[in-house]
């Protein structure tokens, strides 16, 4: 029998980076094309299988929370971000913009949940010829942040279970050992 653990992660990050996309094709293998903006928050469960050090299963349940980037929304954070164990600050590397509000979701993360593993992830990479920021400069914030840095296309579904399995095992280690 798997020991059951359940953590809440937040995505956060401007509208139109790609959060529900990346959560979509991480919980249901999928991809939607068409663009329809978050409304407050979208919810997704989903269970990682790992193995403890004592060589016995655990099921950590990641509760997964989709933030809508929208201004409106910024009342609302506190209410949403609360509770969370862990975060993925979200921006579209296409999308100068995006990548420029980073610290703001950093800080309004920080401020509201301490200090949680938070990673800082570069999506829509499949978009080379749209390409706006490098690798070198995302990984530079990150750095500079203390942030794990990862880049990933949630059309292709490039490094998106990696990232998710990778938090997994960050909230095992932190709260459970």
């Amino acid at each position: 029998m798997a020991e059951e653990f359940m953590y809440k992660v937040v995505l956060v990050g401007d509208e139109n980076v790609g959060k529900t996309s990346i959560l979509i094709r991480y919980t249901e293998k999928r991809f939607v094309e068409s663009y329809k903006p978050t409304l407050g928050t979208d919810f997704a469960v989903k269970v990682v299988e790992l193995m403890g050090d004592d060589n016995r299963r655990k099921s950590v349940k990641l509760a997964c929370w989709d933030l809508g980037g929208q201004e409106q929304y910024r009342t609302l954070r506190r209410f949403y971000l609360s509770g969370a164990r862990g975060c993925f600050i979200v921006f579209d590397v296409t999308n100068p913009g995006s990548f420029e509000h980073v610290v703001n979701w950093y800080s309004d993360v920080m401020n509201i949940c301490g200090e949680v593993p938070c990673f800082l992830i570069g999506n829509k990479t499949d978009l080379k010829n749209d390409r706006r920021i490098s690798k070198s400069v995302g990984s530079e914030l990150a750095n500079k942040l203390d942030l794990k840095f990862f880049e990933t296309s949630a059309k292709t579904g490039d490094k998106v279970d990696d990232v998710f399995e990778l938090m997994a095992k960050k909230l095992y280690e932190k709260y459970m050992m």
